[in-house]
């Protein structure tokens, strides 16, 4: 075994047995997405890992937009001036059209 563990080298336990993992490679590879490889040095092994934050690709996906006039008709999108009800996600609000 190795008698020094490299700069990018940490230790992780399982259970009751501890391991030495080397981080070769770390690289974003799209929003919110990472991968990783990493190097078990006492162990033919290299482990190739894709971590995705789920709350960076919903936060950034546009809200489906409704609208209703004021009766509570769903319209098109506004272009005739009026008082309109929009939808968009979890926000209702009313807007002027002009």
């Amino acid at each position: 075994m190795a008698s020094a563990q490299a700069a990018n080298a940490e230790d992780i336990t399982i259970g009751d047995k501890t391991y030495n993992i080397e981080k070769l490679i770390e690289r974003k590879i799209g929003p919110g997405t990472v991968y990783t490889r990493l190097r078990l040095p006492d162990y033919p092994l290299n482990v190739n890992l894709v971590t995705v934050d789920l709350t960076v690709l919903v936060d950034k996906q546009p809200a489906h937009v409704e609208y209703y006039n004021i009766s509570g008709v769903k319209c098109r999108k506004p272009d005739t001036p009026g008082i309109y009800i929009r939808h968009e996600g979890n926000k209702t609000d009313k807007i002027i059209v002009n």
